[in-house]
């Protein structure tokens, strides 16, 4: 006791961790945790029994359910500085993280953020685009008569192939049938169709390499061939190969091609084969594992307008 004040001699100890416990309680403390929500922004730290009380601020957008995110917990609050930011999930995983935009106002300001998004259930890269000529547009438009949707990135999209499995018999003017004995199809029906067996159809609007080969039968003389583009009518060609001319050997099968590559198809627009002369065998073959043909259609990428 000094001058009737009782000192404790523990006292400027104490007050020293005091000082200190109180600059530890406002360091930041790094820590990972995952996302369970994104309506509001939800986080279950690592170690938690539960999310977070409150939705953490972020740095990182978007962020999709079941993202493992790096965050700085400080004086009791919590922010998002890093994400795994693989942007992948299913169709509806996708359209709860960016919506589905309803009028043309939001699909220009999604279109514009130029999002890439892997979607699982179809198995490759999409992005969403919008018409070119849209008020405030900046990213690449999409041609006339084209709407505003998610479409594949490129050349991991849809594609179809048809084999034909008999011989058939090809005729001045006449289509080239048989194409459908085996169809394989990336993106199935939602992607393509079938019309008789003779044309396929591209339901997902964009650029796509067309093509088509078989063999023709043995003998003389020459037969001619078209590979058609031709509009979801029916009714017109917008654009077709020409001067597809084949002699006939006597001796042995004659192997028959055509491309047409990085075609603009819209949505219902039809690929098909035509004898343009000639009466004839096709898709013929001595040998039973040999294949006889293809026919088919491979997606290259969005139906945008060109530089």
């Amino acid at each position: 006791m000094a001058g009737g004040v009782v000192t404790n001699i523990l006292d400027p100890v104490l007050a020293q961790i005091g000082k200190l416990w109180a600059r530890v309680d406002v360091m930041p403390a790094v820590r990972w945790g995952t996302v369970t929500d994104t309506t509001p922004l939800a986080v279950q730290l690592d170690g938690d029994a539960a999310p977070l009380p409150f939705p953490p601020a972020s740095a990182i957008f978007p962020l999709r359910e079941g993202a493992r995110v790096l965050c700085v917990e400080q004086n009791r609050r919590v922010t998002v500085i890093s994400a795994d930011v693989a942007l992948r999930g299913t169709t509806a995983q996708r359209d709860a993280t960016f919506g589905v935009p309803s009028t043309d106002p939001e699909r220009v300001s999604l279109a514009n953020r130029k999002i890439t998004w892997f979607n699982t259930d179809l198995g490759w890269e999409e992005g969403y685009y919008a018409p070119s000529g849209l008020s405030g547009l900046t990213a690449k438009g999409l041609v006339a008569g084209v709407s505003a949707s998610w479409y594949p990135t490129g050349l991991d999209g849809p594609e179809m192939t048809m084999e034909p499995t008999a011989a058939a018999a090809a005729s001045s003017g006449n289509n080239l049938t048989g194409w459908t004995g085996n169809v394989w199809r990336r993106g199935g029906a939602a992607a393509f169709d079938i019309n008789g067996t003779y044309q396929g159809i591209c339901k997902i609007p964009g650029y796509y390499d067309l093509r088509f080969w078989t063999t023709q039968q043995n003998g003389s003389g020459t037969a001619n061939y078209f590979l058609r583009h031709v509009n979801a009518a029916g009714n017109a060609v917008p654009r077709f190969q020409d001067g597809l001319a084949y002699t006939l050997v006597s001796t042995m099968l004659t192997y028959v091609h055509g491309d047409l590559p990085h075609e603009l198809m819209l949505a219902g627009d039809r690929f098909d084969t035509v004898c343009q002369s000639g009466a004839l065998s096709v898709h013929v073959t001595a040998q039973a594992a040999a294949v006889r043909g293809q026919m088919g259609a491979r997606y290259r990428g969005p139906a945008l307008v060109t530089d």
